[in-house]
């Protein structure tokens, strides 16, 4: 019973720790994921995977990890993660 107990308690401490610290520090963007989200949306409404329709933020973050092929915005890096 004890042992369950001193168990419980450690799980909420540290579950606390944690969520503590991401609502203190935030959610930082890492380059290499930054857009990876916005790709995956892409693929899924509009079917493609250029990033097009996100050229104010592309614009906001100078065209950040991003190249322009033929007139149109893709992320540099490869789109696997998007598809996960």
């Amino acid at each position: 019973m004890r042992s369950t107990l001193s168990r419980y308690v450690f799980l909420i401490f540290l579950f606390l720790a944690i969520f503590v610290t991401l609502v203190k520090v935030g959610h930082p963007s890492v380059s290499d994921s930054r857009f990876s989200m916005h790709t995956a949306t892409s693929i899924i409404i509009e079917r493609n995977t250029d990033l097009d329709e996100y050229a104010s933020i592309a614009r906001e973050n100078n065209n950040y990890c991003l190249k322009i092929v033929d007139g149109r915005l893709y992320s540099i890096f490869p789109v696997g993660p998007s598809l996960v």
